[in-house]
């Protein structure tokens, strides 16, 4: 994880625009209009609710292109209203993005991502839900190497291709390198509704990441397990049971702080860890590898 910092932090404030569903960002306009340090200045969407009391109209409505050059900071959650050439643009110009969704972007757009936002000294914070997570956030400050980690989850309802992306970007602060060897099987279950996948990943310090994931008509589990020398790690996220050692975890020094008041600060200026486009770079390559490995050994 990349840190953006400054000696000396002196809080300016934000010019936020908002592109894509605003219905589906009302979260994030709320805790936008508590954050004294940031303003919507306008949006630019799609799928308007036309109700006369919705707060939507309480925004002006802008083209993306006026938008993007009077805002400091851009939320996005729907980057197909947007070529990725006007995403470099975007960036070139020094905006701030943070991505409520994630792009459908090759390898070799990632890395000219990460090229540019270098260059230009841009944040583009992409939403890592479960890294930001209490039982998470201790674990990538306690965890025991080499470990053995097991992790479990399923969801009825799941999207595969982000499920995997929110995974593996909720253990980069875990594991800290990318995975030296990778092993990926999946099988379809006796519906179309149904489906296991399994990850191997090894790492060069000797710690093994097993992943179990998918969706079934009614499993609803998400559990990690983690196993090193004196220490056994039992988080189960849906039943909030969190252990080391059968002990309860005391995790209250960790309470939560918003992903997107941490990306606010960080435009700011001030120091923060955040999962930015390098580390979305890295999961987009290793999930390339998943997929070919997936191909080849997947039961019929």
């Amino acid at each position: 994880m990349q840190m953006m910092h400054s000696e000396l932090y002196i809080c300016t404030m934000l010019n936020i625009g908002i592109i894509g569903d605003i219905s589906a960002l009302e979260k994030y306009i709320l805790q936008i209009r508590k954050n004294k340090n940031a303003q919507i200045i306008g949006k630019s969407s799609v799928g308007i609710n036309r109700s006369p009391e919705n707060f939507q109209f309480t925004i002006p409505e802008f083209n993306k292109v006026e938008l993007i050059d009077r805002a400091d900071v851009l939320i996005i959650n729907n980057f197909s209203l947007l070529s990725f050439s006007t995403l470099c643009g975007i960036v070139k110009k020094s905006k701030h993005i943070f991505a409520t969704d994630y792009p459908e972007l090759t390898v070799e757009e990632c890395r000219h991502l990460v090229k540019l936002t270098s260059e230009a000294k841009t944040i583009f914070q992409l939403l890592n839900p479960f890294y930001n997570l209490d039982a998470m956030r201790w674990l990538n400050e306690n965890l025991k190497y080499p470990a053995l980690l097991d992790v479990s989850c399923f969801k009825p309802d799941a999207k595969m291709d982000k499920l995997l992306i929110q995974l593996l970007l909720m253990l980069k602060g875990t594991t800290k390198t990318d995975a030296k060897k990778t092993g990926a099987v999946t099988f379809k279950g006796s519906s179309d509704h149904s489906v296991f996948h399994n990850l191997n990943l090894q790492f060069g310090d000797a710690s093994v990441v097993n992943i179990n994931y998918g969706k079934m008509d009614v499993n609803n589990e998400f559990i990690l397990k983690s196993y090193a020398d004196g220490q056994f790690v039992l988080f189960n996220f849906n039943t909030k049971i969190f252990t080391v050692n059968n002990s309860p975890i005391n995790l209250k020094p960790y309470s939560s702080i918003t992903e997107l008041e941490l990306f606010i600060d960080s435009a700011n200026g001030k120091k923060h860890t955040i999962t930015l486009i390098e580390d979305y770079s890295a999961v987009i390559e290793g999930i390339q590898k998943i997929e070919k490995k997936m191909s080849q050994f997947s039961g019929q």
